[in-house]
């Protein structure tokens, strides 16, 4: 009889995953902050610690398609690899040079902007370092790839884009009309959004073309941008703005007293939590037990570095 249980169990659980494997919860945001840690807001704005330690100067955070956390650590020139749940490693502590920039290809290497070494490095999933270019960087923090696979990377310190094809040949895609632009993210319409460090967020056509998005932002450095098109900005009123495709803007949460630098979005796996639950009830059914997560830069000095919330 147990065992015909433990069977139902099982033939239970493969109809789950078969019929939601594919599906996925609302995306929870991921911000890294100057405590130095990584908060995470829910779909309404509610925020909680995910993790809170090892990384020093935390800047631009990415994710990859298993919903790891990657952190860039400006300071120590690490990345940081955080697991569901919050368990980190050190993915990578050589070939950086003041890491701030973190993307992903489609094939799941891992690209950094190293802010002072004028270059892009790319690592492969397992943490072997190339370097992507090296030439047309200056200062570069945010970095983006668009549906293409071409990779876009802000130019801080000579206020311009730089488009780079697959093979790391680049071309100027921008190069007026921006004021220290360190972040960028695209949309699903192929649209660029650039924050500058006077406050404003430009919003770049696939042709170049530029329109203001949005003005009277504090040192904005950090963007992300959700399915349905909002925009969300890391302002260093330690606040995260949500913008609609509109423009209309609403203040989605606060960090507290800590700076929100880099943003990433990450969905929940509906899939997983059902897994989750289905293997405690295996576990019990089969007599088994199992055991189950800023120095932004000199360039934003007003970008203040604020002490660890409790």
């Amino acid at each position: 009889m147990r065992h015909a249980t433990l069977n139902m169990a099982i033939s239970a659980i493969l109809l789950i995953l078969g019929s939601q494997s594919a599906n996925a919860g609302p995306a929870v945001l991921y911000v890294s902050t100057s405590a130095p840690g990584v908060d995470a807001f829910t779909s309404n704005g509610t925020g909680s610690f995910y993790y809170s330690a090892g990384p020093t100067g935390p800047a631009g955070i990415a994710a990859d398609n298993k919903g790891d956390l990657f952190v860039a650590n400006y300071s120590s020139n690490t990345i940081e690899e955080i697991a569901p749940g919050g368990v980190a490693s050190v993915f990578a502590s050589s070939g950086l040079s003041g890491p701030f920039g973190l993307t992903f290809d489609a094939a799941g290497n891992l690209y950094a902007s190293n802010a002072t070494a004028n270059t892009i490095s790319e690592f492969t999933p397992s943490g072997t370092a190339t370097q992507f270019a090296n030439t047309g960087l200056s200062h570069p923090f945010g970095i983006a790839f668009d549906a293409a696979g071409n990779l876009y990377a802000a130019n801080v310190t000579n206020n311009t884009i730089e488009k780079f094809a697959p093979n790391g040949t680049g071309t100027a895609f921008v190069s007026s009309g921006l004021f220290a632009p360190n972040s960028v993210a695209f949309d699903s319409a192929g649209d660029l959004y650039v924050t500058n460090l006077n406050g404003t967020i430009d919003k770049i056509a696939p042709d170049g073309t530029e329109s203001l998005f949005a003005s009277g932002l504090n040192a904005p450095t950090g963007l992300a941008v959700d399915s349905a098109g909002d925009v969300y900005v890391a302002t260093a009123d330690d606040t995260v703005v949500e913008y609609t495709p509109g423009g209309a803007s609403t203040i989605f949460a606060s960090t507290g007293s800590d700076t929100p630098v880099g943003l990433a979005f990450v969905p929940e796996p509906e899939a997983f939590v059902m897994l989750f639950t289905s293997l405690v009830v295996l576990a019990a059914l089969s007599g088994r037990r199992r055991r189950t997560v800023a120095a932004v830069t000199t360039m934003a000095s007003n970008c203040r570095r604020l002490p660890r919330r409790s």
